[in-house]
């Protein structure tokens, strides 16, 4: 198993950096109410443990700690654990976040759409890329955020 460098350190800082903006920045967005900022703690602790998950999961692969799977069906449950957890990451969270969401009015849930969408992480997107891979955004053309714009009129802006 190798050490970690410098940048190992200072990658982590900066995630740990970008993931306390967004979540301040979600926060200050939705201007809560007293009442509202009842149901924040949990949610923000969830949100913090999906990505606290990720993190580790990065740093484990990054590691290489555990060996090679021996054949298809090794990887097969690997992946199934991994995906469990992070499912059960999710659960957690939609749990938390549901009494918080519930309570807020209809123009909060508006910039709670708008900022979760802006604020979360590529590897968080939802979408599966082409067969599996992570970080799609979803678009039937296959096309990633910022790359064409195609608008009602057919044509290309941007």
């Amino acid at each position: 198993m190798r050490r970690p460098s410098v940048g190992d350190v200072a990658v982590r800082q900066r995630v740990a950096c970008s993931r306390d903006a967004c979540i301040a920045a979600l926060k200050a967005g939705l201007a809560l109410t007293p009442d509202q900022e009842k149901a924040w703690p949990p949610f923000e602790q969830a949100l913090r443990d999906l990505v606290a998950l990720h993190l580790h999961r990065m740093e484990a692969d990054r590691a290489g700690g555990e060996s090679p799977p021996t054949n298809p069906f090794d990887r097969m449950q690997r992946r199934a654990d991994a995906l469990s957890q992070v499912s059960d990451a999710f659960k957690h969270l939609a749990a938390a976040g549901a009494p918080l969401y519930d309570s807020l009015s209809d123009g909060q849930k508006h910039r709670f759409r708008i900022l979760a969408r802006i604020l979360r992480p590529r590897w968080m997107a939802g979408g599966l890329r082409h067969r599996g891979e992570f970080g799609h955004d979803g678009r039937e053309d296959g096309s990633e955020r910022g790359g064409d714009f195609r608008h009602s009129d057919g044509g290309r802006r941007g």
